[in-house]
């Protein structure tokens, strides 16, 4: 499905506008996983933890430390952390498709803004 060195070329004709448009999918992705799971998720109930005050839940296999982080106050946002990772095969192909219309964009903003400026230098200079 992927070949190496179409990857590798598009990294070298693209770069920097490539990185910038994945990482800012990736963050927009994690924010809305964390705003709906902010919202709507009980993390307790859905590792099968007793809320406050209740007993009877079963025993987990999990180590304490992970049922304490994953229950703990940054709960919301591992959780977000791991769906927006299990969100890779997704936000990949997104990221290649959507990186030469950021490229374009990116020229276009600040290309001219270069542009402008080293040609407003010049004309300062010939005052």
């Amino acid at each position: 499905m992927w070949d190496l060195a179409q990857l590798r070329a598009a990294l070298r004709r693209y770069g920097r506008a490539g990185i910038v448009t994945y990482l800012g999918l990736s963050s927009v992705v994690t924010c809305g996983f964390y705003v709906a799971i902010e919202r709507n998720v009980d993390v307790r109930a859905l590792l099968g933890m007793p809320k406050d005050g209740e007993e009877g839940a079963p025993p987990s296999a999990m180590p304490q430390w992970v049922r304490s982080a994953l229950s703990g106050p940054g709960s919301h946002l591992a959780l977000a952390v791991l769906c927006s990772k299990a969100m890779i095969p997704l936000k990949l192909p997104v990221a290649v498709a959507l990186t030469p219309y950021v490229a374009r964009l990116e020229q276009r903003i600040f290309g001219r803004r270069a542009a402008s400026a080293s040609s407003d230098l010049g004309a300062k200079e010939k005052r």
